[in-house]
């Protein structure tokens, strides 16, 4: 059954099952803020990347390595390029 098939009063019914499992979600395990340094890490780890992947991104592999200590930030043209490497929406990394 497609959406478009549910009659007015299923619809309802569905808008407000959704939400009570938004919230529910929410009370149970509240979004996390993570860094962008983080979501790096964690993509290279899972990704195998080693830091000479990221120097063409980085402009060199000591500028790498202090994105990923967390002594420099991701310029938004990085962010892109990072994105597209690893697969992901470059707004992880801003």
């Amino acid at each position: 059954m497609d959406r478009e098939d549910l009659s007015p009063e299923e619809e309802s019914l569905l808008e407000f099952l959704a939400a009570r499992v938004e919230e529910y979600e929410d009370s149970v395990c509240p979004p996390t803020t993570v860094s962008p340094k983080d979501v790096l890490v964690h993509l290279m780890s899972a990704q195998r990347l080693e830091v000479e992947d990221l120097v063409g991104i980085f402009g060199g592999q000591e500028n790498a390595l202090k994105v990923m200590s967390g002594e420099a930030s991701i310029t938004q043209d990085q962010a892109e390029a990072l994105g597209t490497l690893c697969g992901v929406t470059s707004a992880l990394f801003t």
